[in-house]
């Protein structure tokens, strides 16, 4: 029997659960096909039947635990290594400068244990590089401290090195040179540039999210959209086989009457909206952010408690934002765009879920201190205001029209509003676009009904660009775009319909930014 090099580990025994459960998935879907098969041939068999779940669950806690048994891992010389497979043996080195988080998640079955899931992601990569399924709390601090831990506090970030990444700014034509010279664009390749370092938090600086306030956001998370997306896409589904065996609409029209499709219907949508609201409050149940050693780490869940940590040096920007409910009752919700490519970030990783908005300043002091709240947001002036009202009013009115001409019984009708909702979505973009400039941060607000507010430290924007077209030029406008490094993508901003003598002062103050090394390339056409 082959003997393990010193420090060689084994997961928690508990493993082999998640093991076999992992196959039990992977196998179910051929053993459904099968089962459905048969049963539409009417060749139903239940010995079989039974026979082929016994044979699949047994095969599977076999495969699971001789997985766990080849799963091992080991730290040396600062170096996580990880051996595992069935019957082709992987084996994987992380390097502790290559790691950018390491998160931390327990589920039901993990908390009456008392361990944890492990999940580390290195710079680059798009999902989780190793997943250590259950190890306990005293081997995963160890971990922690050993990969991510006071060691790294002189080493690099990889993914927070914007030294090494260009910013790129694209300049097109405006206003005033479209009558000197014609056509003319320029472009310069420009390196971005550290001016500022994010300064860590207080040690074991936290804090927790009320329940009163944990439930104001649940409800008013707007998530019931995705609830019904998902309940309205599994009907689709089983729309037929619905309309064969039981037809629900046609019950209740013959039972209730036809005006009670209406109440059924808004009886549906509040328990979507409740659902919706629990699921929220489960996920984000004792919701707490913490700043240590340079890390932010938040904390959350009621059954599946999640710990996740980010480095203030992927920090790319700010972000928060208000929907209509939340800015009438003064409160916000905060996010941060972080550099690296990581799935689960999307494009802003949650920091806090919701807090007052007076509260704000002390939260990002606490949290942030690199960051502050602009004194005041300047708008726009009253001839971009056309900009904003002209397609939505007219595509609205070309809908409503196509609709009374052509939609029978009078149904068309109804669409008379949306011009009117789209003069309101215009006018709403109009107000909230805005912008500020402070102590080497620039603060773009935008959004409709909602509002969002972005405030990115110069030196993190990656290009930048300020264009015109042929509406604009007429006005003297311009839309100003940059771009932040923040989860797979880049996030991109955008001024709209600014003055283009205000954005032409922009994108001087962003060159600014990063014109110190001199490099630049210029480009005409």
């Amino acid at each position: 029997m082959k003997k393990f090099e010193p420090g060689t580990h084994r997961l928690h025994a508990v493993s082999i659960f998640f093991f076999t459960f992992k196959f039990v998935k992977d196998l179910l879907y051929p053993l459904l096909a099968v089962i459905i098969s048969t049963i539409v041939r009417g060749e139903i068999n239940l010995l079989w039947i039974i026979g082929g779940v016994v044979v699949l669950v047994t095969g599977s806690a076999v495969l699971g635990w001789l997985s766990w048994l080849r799963f091992t891992y080991r730290i040396s010389d600062d170096i996580l290594h990880v051996q595992h497979g069935l019957f082709v043996r992987k084996k994987l080195y992380i390097h502790r400068e290559r790691v950018q988080s390491f998160d931390m998640s327990a589920g039901v079955l993990h908390r009456i244990f008392g361990l944890w899931k492990v999940q580390i992601e290195t710079a680059g990569g798009s999902k989780p590089e190793a997943v250590l399924s259950a190890v306990s709390t005293e081997e995963s601090e160890r971990l922690r401290e050993a990969l991510y831990g006071k060691g790294r506090g002189g080493q690099s970030d990889p993914a927070a090195d914007t030294d090494e990444i260009t910013s790129e700014e694209h300049h097109a034509i405006g206003p005033a040179e479209a009558q000197a010279s014609g056509s003319l664009s320029t472009s310069e390749l420009l390196p971005a540039q550290t001016t500022i370092q994010a300064q860590p938090a207080e040690p074991l600086a936290s804090i927790r999210i009320p329940l009163r306030t944990l439930l104001m956001y649940s409800v008013t998370s707007g998530r019931v959209g995705i609830a019904l997306a998902v309940i309205a896409a599994a009907y689709s589904q089983i729309d037929d086989w619905l309309s064969e065996s039981f037809d629900i609409w046609n019950f209740v029209m013959n039972s209730l009457g036809a005006a009670s499709l209406i109440w059924v219907a808004a009886a549906l949508l509040f328990l979507v909206w409740l659902f919706s609201a629990i699921m929220t409050t489960i996920r984000e149940y004792g919701f707490t952010l913490l700043a240590d050693e340079g890390k932010l780490t938040t904390q959350k869940g009621l059954l599946e408690r999640k710990q996740a940590s980010i480095s203030l040096k992927r920090v790319q920007g700010l972000h928060f934002k208000e929907n209509a409910i939340r800015r009438a009752l003064g409160y916000a919700s905060v996010h941060v765009y972080v550099a690296g490519s990581t799935e689960k970030y999307e494009q802003s990783f949650l920091l806090f879920p919701m807090i007052r908005r007076s509260e704000l300043p002390g939260l990002l002091e606490q949290f942030l201190p690199a960051y502050q709240l602009p004194e005041q947001i300047q708008g726009l002036t009253p001839r971009a205001l056309p900009s904003f009202l002209t397609i939505p009013v007219l595509t609205a009115a070309v809908i409503t029209a196509a609709a009374v001409l052509w939609v029978p019984d009078g149904y068309g009708l109804f669409t008379i509003a949306l011009p009117f909702i789209a003069l309101l979505w215009g006018w709403l973009r109009y107000r909230q676009t805005g912008w500020s400039v402070d102590d080497g941060m620039l603060t773009i607000r935008h959004g409709s009904f909602s509002t969002h507010h972005s405030i990115v430290p110069k030196h993190r924007v990656q290009w930048h660009a300020l264009a015109t077209n042929p509406f604009q030029r007429r006005k003297q406008l311009g839309t100003l775009s940059l771009a932040l490094a923040s989860g797979l993508i880049f996030v991109q901003l955008k001024i709209r319909h600014m003055p283009w003598t205000q954005g032409a002062e922009l994108m001087g103050w962003l060159r600014r930014s990063s014109s110190a090394n001199g490099k630049s390339h210029t480009r005409m056409g």
